[in-house]
């Protein structure tokens, strides 16, 4: 059986392991759109570059993504440049 402990800290390990996953996956989703924008657009703004860099949000670096290999250079700056 169980305990109410045990169940807890495995929670807390999964919690943990989810925060890890999309930590890494957000830091994979950055390192990929530089160099896609640069292969599309020529070289990244270094103001764009630094809030690409900055991005924690997995979602929000996923939406750059998108945009940057369907949308127009135009379309990238002004998305990557809204605060």
């Amino acid at each position: 059986m169980q305990t109410w402990i045990y169940k807890r800290g495995e929670q807390k390990g999964i919690e943990r392991g989810i925060e890890h996953g999309m930590e890494k996956g957000t830091m994979l989703a950055r390192k990929a759109l530089v160099p896609l924008s640069d292969t599309r657009f020529g070289a990244m703004p270094a103001e764009l570059r630094e809030r690409v860099q900055a991005a924690r949000d997995l979602e929000l670096v996923e939406r750059w993504c998108d945009l940057v290999s369907r949308g127009t250079r135009e379309d990238v700056n002004r998305a990557l440049g809204e605060g």
